[in-house]
């Protein structure tokens, strides 16, 4: 039988056993129909069958109420009969109102649970499970296959779509709490009403009537309700704070896992160290068994000292190609800061680089140049060409790195005053003859001009 006719028949009811039963009639209804619907996967009519169906039962408990109430009304309280059918009643009515407390509390999750699947929340936990399962298990296969960089990048991949999934449940979450809160706020409102009607009903001496006893049931399921209600309050701003923690957790594991994949990153530099180190590896192997095919101690001793050297230059190499990898990462850092932008702060250090080979010098020195000058002339083609010519004239005169970069921070000097400070005159001309004689050449120049 349906819902719809239980409930025609509960409104044609008259005897208290016919209520009785179309309650439990209809009770049984919805949720065999839930259950059926979650069994066939649909979970969202599911609730709303669930939720539809707790408000025809709390509906139906309030009909059969009601029917006692008349009831009580039609005894005569003066007599032992009418007070014991009376008392009888009432202890009905009391039962009654606690199935009923107890079903608004089952409404409310219900009406929790349908809001999560219509806001999208639970089918969002439910895919955040889903994908961090199954990265997991990607993860851990291209592990056991030795893809440690490309189980990184899986896992990196895997945690930023968590990230975005759990931005976007956090979202949804803070617009529940907040109707919760309103909620709450609704339920102290009615609830404070109720409490000051019973007050005034008490003050009027109207302790032992229907309308103080209706004032004091109302007082007491306001406050079932707020109770709940701040119940569920403070479970949904653990939740909040929960995805929040989350969503911090994730972006910490995106950087460690970003730095990892930075120092595992296939370069050409880091390939070249990885090829050495393989290198290093066999030529270890390769002490061995020289040592066994020869056996002679000379001959073995020679070839032993040979690997040595040559493995001792192996790992110096690759000691160098990681110091290198440092220095570029930092200069990178640098660059990007001073030029506003990745893609300006790359082509300045590979200028830097390119310099340093075609000129013979230090990649510190080249980029102190680079950034002296930069500081002053804000553009790349400029400041590479200046430092071109300072190392160029620095590497003719010979000079060491240190005064090679005072050049630099004196001629810095000079170009930011836009004035010759004798000072700087006299530094430059020290570290470079040929800086004062082309001046002098360049004076006569102006001087037989002006003549």
């Amino acid at each position: 039988m349906s819902t719809e006719v239980y409930l025609g028949t509960l409104q044609a009811s008259n005897s208290l056993k016919s209520l009785k039963t179309v309650v439990n009639s209809v009770t049984a209804s919805w949720k065999a129909q839930a259950n059926a619907l979650r069994a066939s996967g649909d979970s969202l009519k599911a609730a709303q069958v669930k939720y539809d169906g707790l408000s025809k039962s709390i509906k139906s408990n309030q009909d059969v109420i009601n029917n006692l109430r008349d009831k009580q009304k039609g005894l005569d309280q003066t007599t032992q009969d009418g007070a014991r059918q009376y008392a009888k009643y009432q202890a009905e009515i009391d039962r009654t109102q606690n199935r009923i407390a107890s079903l608004t509390r089952q409404q409310a999750k219900a009406s929790e649970s349908l809001s999560g699947y219509k806001s999208g929340i639970i089918g969002l936990e439910k895919s955040i499970k889903s994908t961090n399962d199954l990265t997991k298990s990607y993860i851990d296969r291209l592990r056991a296959e030795g893809k440690e960089y490309k189980a990184l990048e899986a896992e990196a991949s895997g945690y930023r779509t968590s990230l975005q999934k759990t931005s976007s449940l956090y979202s949804k979450q803070s617009t529940e709490l907040s109707q919760h809160q309103q909620r709450v706020d609704g339920l102290n409102d009615k609830y404070e009403k109720s409490r000051q009607e019973l007050t005034r009903l008490t003050q009027a001496g109207k302790e032992n009537t229907d309308e103080y006893a209706r004032a004091r049931q109302a007082v007491q399921s306001y406050k079932n309700e707020l109770d709940s209600a701040n119940g569920d309050l403070n479970k949904q701003k653990i939740r909040v704070n929960e995805t929040a923690t989350s969503m911090a957790k994730l972006k910490t594991s995106i950087t460690k896992v970003e730095e990892s994949e930075r120092k595992l990153k296939p370069t050409g530099l880091t390939r070249l160290i990885g090829g050495l180190q393989k290198v290093d590896d066999k030529a270890e192997k390769t002490q061995h068994i020289f040592g066994s095919v020869f056996g002679g101690q000379i001959m073995a001793n020679g070839v032993m000292a040979a690997w040595n050297t040559l493995t001792n230059h192996i790992n110096d190499a690759t000691r160098a190609g990681l110091e290198y990898d440092k220095t570029q990462q930092k200069m990178l850092a640098t660059w990007t800061t001073l030029t506003g932008s990745a893609k300006k702060g790359q082509a300045m250090v590979d200028t830097t680089n390119r310099l340093s080979v075609a000129l013979g010098q230090d990649v510190d020195v080249t980029d102190e140049l680079n950034q002296q000058f930069y500081h002053v002339l804000d553009k790349q083609k400029p400041t590479e060409r200046l430092t071109r010519s300072v190392l160029t004239m620095s590497d003719a005169v010979g000079l060491s790195a240190e005064n090679t970069k005072n050049l630099g921070l004196n001629f810095t000097h000079m170009m930011s005053s836009s004035k010759m400070q004798v000072g700087d005159f006299n530094h430059i001309t020290d570290a470079l003859p040929m800086y004062g004689h082309a001046l002098l050449e360049y004076e006569q120049k102006v001087q037989k001009i002006l003549n």
